[in-house]
């Protein structure tokens, strides 16, 4: 215990040097000489007294590490001291997200976890922008949520996924294989035209009038019949501009009767 055995003036390493807390090892070799749990270098950082057990430092986590010096993370919540906007509160720390939560909100620090998340976006309910969709997806990059473009109508959404129209492919019109905005006689014609005089259509899946994946003439009769009222009108999206519900290998690069 590096005191000497026969510091009392015999043989005695029970008696070799003063014990302020009487466990059998001399204060030189004991690193807590008062028994209070917390070392003599500790209680010396912390300003409590090393000789005395009535003497203990502030531990508010209970961890055995003074607050003062020696604990980094005084009351434990994961966000170090320095960073702690409360070192004696779990619950109280940061707000790193900017979420307006605080980030120890569930007894430690955790951003993706500081309140109630209703739409499990990662933002709690107190700082959701856009209340059930997920604030972080902006597909159109305008700086708002994709879910607040939808619900305020600035952005359309007509199969109701959730995305943006534009964000998904070219809005169109089926039947209105020439694009001039209007289903009429002049639509099946172009598909002839396009089948067998190879007329470019910048919409080939307008002219996909019975949505099977395919131009042929069997569009060209699907449409003649939707013209004249002999067959059902083409499916969606029709009669106003949308996005093909059922999208395939047809390409639209661009529709210019629909915005």
């Amino acid at each position: 215990d590096t005191c000497d055995d026969c510091s009392s003036g015999t043989f005695d390493v029970a008696n070799d040097g003063t014990d302020t807390d009487g466990d059998g090892t001399c204060n030189a070799g004991d690193s807590d000489d008062d028994g209070d749990g917390f070392s003599d270098v500790d209680e010396i950082t912390c300003g409590s007294d090393p000789l005395s057990a009535a003497s203990t430092p502030t531990d508010f986590d209970g961890d055995g590490l003074c607050d003062n010096g020696v604990d980094p993370d005084d009351d434990n919540d994961g966000a170090l001291d320095g960073a702690d906007s409360d070192d004696n509160n779990p619950n109280v720390c940061s707000d790193d997200d900017g979420d307006t939560c605080d980030d120890c909100s569930s007894g430690t620090y955790n951003v993706a976890n500081d309140g109630t998340d209703s739409d499990g976006d990662g933002v709690c309910d107190l700082g959701d922008v856009c209340p059930g969709s997920d604030d972080n997806i902006d597909c159109n990059s305008n700086g708002t949520p994709d879910g607040c473009d939808i619900s305020s109508g600035s952005s359309t959404d007509t199969n109701s996924n959730g995305i943006p129209d534009e964000c998904e492919g070219t809005l169109m019109v089926r039947g209105d294989s020439n694009s001039d905005g209007v289903f009429d006689i002049s639509d099946p014609i172009f598909i002839i035209e396009h089948i067998f005089l190879g007329a470019l259509a910048s919409c080939r899946n307008a002219l996909d009038v019975n949505d099977d994946e395919t131009v042929d003439i069997a569009d060209v009769i699907v449409g003649l019949g939707g013209v004249f009222g002999t067959n059902p009108l083409p499916p969606a999206p029709f009669p106003a501009c949308g996005l093909d519900p059922t999208p395939g290998t047809l390409t639209c690069v661009v529709s210019p009767a629909c915005p």
